[in-house]
Order: structure tokens, then sequence, then C-alpha cells
């Protein structure tokens, strides 16, 4: 059965692929599934406590994903000025410390060095706007776990990047199927990505591998978690094509029938 919930912007989305670095990549167009985990996860934290947490946390990991995005999404991109915490003289970089700062900050940083903690810098950044309403299902085995999830989905209130808020439309709803009208899609529905088809727009979303542990995503653990075992990736492919661009933005219109 799933358990469903249509959910609202309150702000724009903003969540980068798990392999870039701070400074530039694009945004992903969707939530990711370890993304609406983790925040589930936050949830049940704060309200039943840590070892209420650790429970249940085995069945927020094994959940299966659907989703119902908005016919069209729009991706504001532009350049933010923001702070970085300066690097000592002596740091030495990888081969290619040039992809993330340019030479200005290499020499910013070694002429004020010991000034102040902080460098100005300039980023990339994408900020994601919907159309509609973005629908969320989870599926679950039991009448139980549907009714514990059913709790927690009020109370989520962003996914992804802090500041990406969103706000449910009303109380969830457990459902033995989807709704096909609404046309949702399964996230754990991997595809390869020479085989994208045409009218598809390929995401790298994350999720939980099957064997993660409560004490990998606890961060006062200090046990680390790896990505590529621990936080597996899937390429997915969203029904989405580029209708119109510009150097400011970028429409998508879905391609799907609904």
């Amino acid at each position: 059965m799933w358990v469903i919930a249509v959910f609202h912007q309150v702000s724009l989305f903003s969540l980068k692929p798990s392999d870039v670095t701070s400074t530039g990549g694009r945004s992903l167009l969707i939530p990711t599934p370890f993304s609406i985990k983790m925040a589930l996860l936050d949830v049940a934290l704060r309200n039943y406590g840590v070892r209420a947490g650790a429970k249940h946390f085995s069945q927020l990991r094994d959940l299966t994903i659907a989703m119902s995005p908005p016919q069209q999404i729009i991706v504001n991109n532009c350049f933010v000025r923001i702070q970085k915490l300066r690097r000592p003289k002596s740091y030495q970089g990888g081969k290619n410390r040039a992809d993330d700062e340019s030479e200005v900050e290499m020499e910013q940083e070694a002429d004020d060095e010991g000034k102040e903690p902080y460098i100005h810098s300039v980023a990339f950044r994408e900020y994601v706007q919907y159309s509609g309403p973005l629908g969320l299902a989870l599926q679950v085995e039991t009448q139980q776990a549907a009714e514990q999830l059913a709790l927690l989905w009020p109370q989520v209130n962003y996914f992804g990047k802090r500041g990406s808020f969103f706000q449910i439309d009303g109380p969830p709803v457990i459902q033995n199927y989807l709704p096909i009208q609404q046309g949702y899609l399964r996230l754990d529905e991997e595809r390869e990505a020479a085989a994208i088809l045409p009218g598809y727009t390929l995401q790298v979303l994350d999720d939980f591998s099957t064997k993660l542990t409560f004490d990998q995503v606890n961060i006062y653990s200090g046990i680390s978690l790896k990505v590529g075992r621990d936080r597996i990736v899937r390429l997915v492919q969203l029904p989405y094509r580029v209708i119109r661009s510009s150097h400011g933005f970028t429409l998508y219109q879905r391609t799907d029938q609904r």
C-alpha cells in the first residue's frame, strides 16, 4: 500500500548531486529518495527521540518512493556572492584545484592570510520552481507502518538544501494503488545513461543502501558514510524536455500524458 501526500512550494527548491562541489554544479529537478528519507528520519527523531528513530530506521531505509512532479519546471540560474573559509598558504589542493577556485581567489588567499577567517568569492547557484504541487508516495507492507508514516508526513517542511521549504496540502491518504491519473513515477527504476529516451531528462538521484545502518547517518556517531556503497546512486529518467532557455533560466515541460 501507498501513503500519499501532496506538497506545495513555499520557497524555491535547490539540491545538487552528491558528487559536485559547493562552488559549482547544477541543481536536480526533484528531491532525491535520500533527501526525502532523511527528512522523515529528522521528524521521527525530533518527535520520538533517538531510540525510537533508530528502531524504525530500517523501515524508512527500505521505502520505495514514487513522485508526481508538475507539468512544468523552471530552473533559474545565477551567480551569487558567498564567503568561503580561508585556506592557509601551506594548503596543497589537488592537481585540479583550479577547477574549484579561480586564480584571483588564490592570490587573495595569499595576500590576505591571517587578516580574516573568510574570503569573498562567487558561486554558481540554480533554484527550481514548480508550476504546480508535488505529489509524493511511500510504499509500505502493513497498515501499521502506513499509519506511522501518515503521522510523520505533515511535519516535513523541507526537502534537499536548507531553505527549500514545502508545505503539505492536507492529511496524507493511504491507498492500495497509486492514482494513475496523477502520473506518479517510481524513483527506483534505473536506466543506463547510454539509453536515454527522446523527450526525457537524466537525473542522478541518491538513495539509502539496503545495508545502511542508523549509526552511519547519525552525524554524532563518527562512522563515515561512503557514496556508492552506503549512499547509492541511481540514474533515473524523468519525462521532461527543454522547451525554452536563456542565460538566466531553463524551462522544462513534462512529456508524458496525464
